[in-house]
């Protein structure tokens, strides 16, 4: 597993893609599910895949366990969601708050993490 983090906007899809000189497999978080996760090289806009998965009221606790099991090689792309103002929605902090805890989870498995602004990566792990 990688990880790939930064702020909206930030060049982050672009920036793996260009690291990767092969095809790969990308699927939208928004827009696929548990079982195009399985066969993804990349998922981006993870952030929007779980906020799809907790509106639809889906347990996301064990998320990055399941995905580790079942596709160790995949690369997560994902907005930080958890800077800015506090919203003033319960359902939105919780939202914020479960994606934070499971990019800690992610951060822990994966072997490499950076963290992208402005199109440039910063190595973490």
């Amino acid at each position: 597993m990688e990880l790939y983090v930064g702020g909206a906007w930030q060049g982050k899809l672009d920036y793996v893609l260009a690291k990767y000189k092969r095809q790969l497999i990308v699927v939208q978080g928004e827009n696929c599910s548990r079982e195009d996760l399985e066969n993804a090289d990349i998922i981006n806009h993870f952030h929007a895949f779980v906020k799809r998965e907790l509106d639809a009221g889906k347990d996301t606790a064990r998320l990055i366990e399941w995905l580790y099991g079942v596709n160790p090689n995949v690369i997560i792309v994902c907005d930080e969601v958890g800077s800015g103002i506090i919203p003033a929605e319960k359902a939105d902090r919780d939202y914020r708050e479960q994606v934070g805890r499971l990019l800690c989870e992610a951060a822990g498995l994966s072997s490499h993490m950076e963290r992208i602004t402005g199109g440039i990566g910063m190595k973490i792990k």
